[in-house]
């Protein structure tokens, strides 16, 4: 009898394995100078200032984001309020809106090719080391992700069902729309219109009319909530259609080499991937499902060219074409490099964990001396302690991975994917739960926003500040209610109190009238943060 685990998994297992993917890193940890404090913030300005259809951060709109996901991260602070702190709530957002997310990019495999294609395409895209930490934050991009999923279904159902297809894709347009501006919709938009150009299959009479259908429903939604900001906040369409031109800029040498060295590592696997399932289809016509991916991850590809101020979470849209296409080359993968791929992930999540497994026996028992030592330099004051709660689950995580490498089918096709995205998932969740207290110890501003907190005369009102960032500001405003006004944005605004965010040894250059108050950092940070009162000031 045969006792080798089939591959592709199963629907149980298979649901496990992304459930063990999504759930850990959501909560039990603080804000960290990152994105997710920002969305965060945004979700605060909602929740406690009512400002529900312009996003927020620290008092001011921020026009780099539409509300969408910040509206389902409320509802989820707001429904496990009596459980959570609200960001852990919030967090809870982007676990939901990814699950979709697996969803529409599985139901779009199969749609393009079978259910096997759409399996790989979800292994894949779990496996893609550009979407783990960001699919565990509180983005604007993760909605984004999952309209633009949406949208791609929709285009693969319009050759079937073409006004069913039209519905898909007008609310996936409007829903990326309404997370991340209209560059969200250029590339999911474009190709649905060259579709009867790049293959016969949708050359259909109803494909017209479906369109103008995506159409309509993409501008009544998108327009409907235009029309209610701009009934709300003053000079908004202006604002927004500015903040939305800013985006995209020529593309520069320096933009080309980012995205050169970051697309290499943040699509890895699917790329590689993705280049076989054309390598092996060179010898035949591309199907119509390759040939209108071609066209999407050409076009996706196209719209990072052309963001201004390129960061790696732009590149989450390119996530998703590229899967889809690496997806549909994975029942084909020859033995050989299914099991490079597979042995490639076992070998490297086996001696990462293993890594993670002796630092936190390192630093909750002290041995090795040298390894405990190390991780006591890298985030001085920090003291460990067994955690049950830690333990237990980091544990079964591991022993679900051992499981799951010993007892599948040595020969299956899908050992590659598999094992990647399984092993991925380890060290995510080892890093999640053993040793997730040492990295919030050195993450957190909880203590730096409580010591100048207990610094800051009670009354005032008025607080400038200079060199924050985003992020910073909205912890500031989570946590402590400090909302500041920006010296780089308002100048001077006669504050009676100015907050300073500099290097060590930086001097802040503030001249006479200015007496220090407070000065504090995060134990190993070379960003310190100084109060300074005016003389004279008053609250």
């Amino acid at each position: 009898m045969n006792s080798r685990l089939a591959l592709p998994l199963a629907p149980a297992p298979f649901a496990l394995l992304i459930l063990a993917y999504l759930l850990p890193g959501l909560v039990g940890h603080d804000l960290w100078k990152s994105e997710d404090a920002i969305g965060i913030g945004i979700v605060h300005q909602m929740l406690d200032h009512g400002r529900w259809l312009v996003p927020h951060l620290a008092g001011e709109p921020y026009w780099d984001d539409g509300p969408f996901h910040y509206w389902i991260a409320a509802l989820t602070a707001k429904l496990f309020g009596f459980a959570l702190a609200p960001h852990d709530g919030a967090r809870l957002a982007s676990g939901v809106v990814m699950a979709a997310v697996i969803a529409l990019v599985y139901a779009t495999g199969r749609e393009l090719y079978g259910k096997l294609e759409g399996t790989g395409a979800v292994l894949t895209l779990l496996g893609c080391l550009g979407l783990l930490i960001h699919a565990h934050e509180t983005l604007g991009e993760v909605s984004m992700l999952a309209g633009q999923a949406l949208a791609w279904y929709g285009i693969a159902v319009l050759k079937r069902e073409p006004y069913r297809g039209g519905w898909l894709l007008g609310l996936g347009l409007a829903v990326a729309a309404l997370s991340k501006g209209l560059p969200a919709v250029i590339a999911p938009l474009g190709v649905a219109l060259v579709a009867p150009f790049a293959s016969p299959a949708w050359r259909r009479r109803e494909y017209l009319p479906a369109m103008t259908q995506a159409l309509l429903v993409f501008l009544v939604l998108g327009g409907g909530w235009i029309a209610l900001a701009e009934q709300g906040v003053d000079g908004f369409l202006s604002a927004w259609w500015h903040a939305n031109a800013e985006q995209i800029t020529v593309p520069s040498a320096t933009a080309l080499g980012f995205w050169g060295e970051t697309l290499a590592w943040a699509t890895w696997p699917a790329w590689p991937l993705a280049a076989w399932t054309l390598w092996d289809a060179r010898r035949r016509t591309f199907d119509p499902g390759t040939r209108i991916l071609i066209a999407a991850v050409a076009a996706a590809f196209a719209v990072l060219l052309f963001l201004a101020d390129p960061r790696d979470v732009y590149a989450l849209p390119l996530l998703l074409p590229l899967s889809l296409l690496a997806g549909a080359g994975v029942p084909s993968l020859r033995r050989g490099a299914a099991n490079a791929l597979a042995w490639f992930g076992v070998m490297s999540a086996g001696f990462l964990g293993a890594l993670v497994w002796v630092g936190w026996f390192a630093m909750t028992t002290g041995f090795p001396t040298a390894i405990a030592r190390n991780f006591t330099r890298l985030e001085p004051g920090f003291a460990a302690q067994f955690s049950w709660m830690a333990f237990v689950p980091a544990l079964a995580f591991t022993l679900a991975w051992l499981w799951l490498i010993v007892r599948s089918e040595r020969t299956a096709p899908f050992r590659s994917v598999t094992f990647w995205a399984a092993g991925i998932t380890l060290l995510w969740a080892l890093a999640m739960t053993l040793i997730l207290s040492w990295i919030d110890y050195g993450k957190s501003y909880w203590p730096v926003a409580i010591a100048m907190k207990k610094n800051i005369p009670e009354g005032t009102r008025c607080v400038e500040s200079r060199g924050l960032d985003e992020a910073q500001r909205a912890i500031f405003d989570y946590r402590v209610e400090i909302v500041t006004q920006r010296v780089e944005r308002y100048g001077d605004r006669r504050c009676p109190l100015l907050l300073v965010q500099a290097h060590l040894g930086d001097s802040d250059n503030l001249g006479p009238g200015w007496k220090f108050l407070w000065e504090g950092r995060r134990p190993r940070d070379r960003e310190r943060y100084r109060l300074y009162q005016r003389i004279g000031g008053q609250p």
